[in-house]
Parts: structure tokens; sequence; C-alpha cells
């Protein structure tokens, strides 16, 4: 519908959508031609269009720059302008109040503010030739006609512009395909079409990416700068639980694990037919609640390795022991986090596809760290205390004690 739409000059083809309680108009990015030249806006406006949407994964590009609005323009001649005593102020005045009345000041009755307006008495302006017929009087009473000091031009213009920062401005905005991912198209879109554009734009005129592009970097760096603040509290809350820097270390290990699940679950359920998962804000959020989810199950095993040890038992044998003390519990609370979480991956309905990346990156994190935990954890465990400079000493110190044991079974008494 949109391609036949086009082919009828001075119509356009809207589809009205709803807005989101999120405020969120979906996937889509802004290219911002920024200058003072409508005209060369307009060109370099009409050339983007076309290359973006040629892009794979765009959906729809619209302008806000629509030109048709039929219009008088009013060039003054600036020489008959000084023989005939006027300025352009003065013009552009009389013919406001030829046409619409010019605002003078503001009259207050009671409760009530009315403008007070002037206007021209008994002149009358409804067509071009009547405009410029419109007559103007100079500082020593000589009468002019409009058309003798300016050239009055019907043309078309547009149906308003736009500014960005005090400048005007045409913005294209960008509709991505649910499926397409917004950021490799912005990157196409600013390496592609954009950066070989600004080798050869006219002076004054620059380009901008903005909207959702603009949006995107900055919550994937705050996103990104709140999961290091997150592993860095986890850390230092359990350097301060097992007053050393090793053992925490063990235990933000199964955060890699955690994240690996995420991704693969991602790209399993993306790998579905009709079904689409993006990765966006609410699902990256999801990676962030797993860094304090998935070390649970490691600080249990730690946590019992360590009474056990103090308790006298074996290093290796503590290892064991542990996990096979703790293996019960682990899977019953990894289980039921994870029924929990299954319908909000799986099930479809109101919001599902608000939340439903969220779901599945917490469930398959989840799952795969608990998989992991209890052979990965004790196995660093194992490599740690092989590693430590004391356990070294104590072998090169016992392999000579060893030598000096011999068996006396055949040794008859002394007499």
């Amino acid at each position: 519908m949109r391609n036949k739409a086009q082919e009828f000059p001075g119509y356009r083809f809207l589809v009205p959508i709803r807005a989101s309680i999120f405020k969120d108009p979906g996937k889509e990015f802004e290219v911002q031609i920024i200058g003072q030249n409508l005209e060369q806006l307009n060109q370099i406006q009409q050339q983007i269009f076309s290359q973006l949407k040629q892009l794979s994964g765009v959906k729809n590009v619209r302008s806000n720059f629509v030109t048709g609005a039929p219009e008088l323009q009013i060039i003054p001649n600036r020489e008959r302008l000084a023989e005939s005593g006027l300025s352009e102020s003065e013009i552009g005045t009389i013919v406001q109040s030829a046409l619409g009345g010019l605002r003078a000041s503001e009259f207050v009755d009671g409760k009530r503010e009315l403008n007070v307006s002037v206007e021209l008495q008994d002149t009358f302006v409804e067509t071009p030739a009547q405009l410029r017929q419109l007559a103007i009087y100079n500082g020593e009473g000589q009468r002019v006609q409009l058309s003798d000091v300016a050239e009055v031009v019907e043309t078309t213009g547009p149906d308003s512009i736009n500014h960005v920062d005090l400048e005007r401005s045409i913005t294209l905005t960008v509709s991505v395909a649910r499926e397409a991912p917004l950021g490799a198209l912005i990157s196409q879109t600013e390496q592609e079409i954009l950066e070989p554009l600004r080798t050869n734009l006219p002076p004054g005129i620059r380009l901008e990416l903005a909207g959702s592009a603009d949006i995107l970097a900055e919550t994937l760096f705050e996103l990104g700068s709140t999961f290091v603040l997150s592993l860095v509290i986890t850390y230092l809350l359990l350097v301060a639980l097992y007053r050393s820097f090793i053992y925490p270390l063990l235990i933000m290990a199964t955060v890699p694990m955690g994240m690996t699940g995420a991704l693969l679950s991602l790209v399993i359920a993306n790998a579905i037919p009709g079904v689409v998962v993006p990765l966006d804000m609410i699902t990256g959020l999801g990676f962030v609640i797993l860094t304090g989810v998935v070390v649970n199950n490691a600080i249990l095993l730690v946590d019992r390795a360590l009474q056990l040890q103090e308790e006298g038992v074996e290093y290796d044998a503590s290892l064991y022991c542990a996990v096979s003390d703790r293996l019960r519990p682990i899977f019953m609370s990894a289980g039921t986090s994870v029924l929990g979480m299954l319908p909000l991956a799986i099930i479809p309905g109101k919001g599902a596809e608000l939340y439903q990346g969220l779901g599945i990156a917490l469930t398959g994190g989840l799952m795969l760290s608990t998989f992991l935990t209890p052979t990965v954890i004790p196995a660093l465990m194992g490599l740690l205390e092989d590693f430590k400079p004391q356990n070294k000493q104590k072998k090169q110190h016992h392999e000579p004690q060893k030598s000096l044991i011999y068996s006396t079974e055949n040794i008859d008494p002394p007499n």
C-alpha cells in the first residue's frame, strides 16, 4: 500500500500506531540534516532517503519536511525601497496589518485577556492582485504600491520549518524491522551513507544521528557501567564475608557461566521459526540480575568446603564431601527459580514481548551455571591448593622422610 500511495502526488500514506504505555516508539532511529538553506537540505535528504530504503532491515523511512503548501513570497527591492524612503521592516509591518492584523498589545478585562490588534482601515486583501496594489505611504506622505517596491511571487513552500538548536533542519525517521538489529543498522548508516556524504557537504550543513541512536549509545554505556558496578559490589561483599581475596574470585567464576547460558538461550530462542527475542535493554537487565543470582550455588560449595577443612577433613576429601552435601540444596533452589521464571520465558500473553527476553536470559543462565558449578568450582579450588607455595614446600619436605621408612617384618629382635 505504501508503494501504491507514492503514485498519487500530494498524498501521503499514514498508519496510526497506538502509543505504548512505556513511550517506546519501536525500533527506529533518526538522521538529522542541519543547515540554513532549505533547498540544499531537501536535496540531501532525498539522496539519504533513497539510500536508507535500500538497507536490509529498514521497514520505512519518513521525513518531517513536506512541501506543497501554497504561499506568497514578498521579495523587497532594496534600491526602490531606498528611493521611496521605506525600509524592509516597514513593508513587513504594513503587509502583516493588511492580511491578518498586527498584535500590538494585550488588554486585561477582569479575568479575561484580550489581544489588541492593529488592522488597516477600509483595506481588503483577498487575492494576490489586491496585495500587489496595496497602498503604502512613506514618511513624506508619498504613496506607492507594494508592486513598486517589492515582487510578489506565488510559489509553494514547506508545511513547517523545523529547527534543531535554533538551526533549520530536516529529520528522517527510519523504522527498523522487529527482527533486524538496531545497532548494526545504525553503524551501517553511519559508515556507508553519512561518512561518504560528509566529505562533499556544502559549507554550513552537517549530518547527525539522533533519536534512538543517541539513546542506544547512552543506554548501552549506562547498562555496561551498571554491570561492572554490580560485579564490583558482589566481589567486595564476598571479600568482606570470607576475609579473603582468593575465594571470592573462585565464586565469581560462575558469572561467565551464567552469561554464556543467557546468550545461548537467546540464540536458541531466535532459531525457532516465528520467534524474535531482541537483545534490548530489558533483556540486558537480565544479565545484570544474573551477577547476583548465579553466585549463590558457588557460595554454598565454597562455604561447606571451608567448614569441613576447619573440622580437620583433608582438602580433597572436603571438596568431595562439600559437593555431596550441597548438591541436593543447589538443584532444589535452582529448580524452583527456573520453574518460577519459565512461564515468563515461554508462555505468550499481554506484555510477553516486553519481558520474554528477560525470562529467557535468566532461565538459560541459571540452568547452565547450576549444572557447571558442582564440577568447575571444586576443580578450581583443587588447582588453587596445588599452586599454593606452602603446599609445594610441604611436598618437597615430606619426600626425603618417606625414604627413611623401612619394613621390619623379617628382622629378628636383639637378644
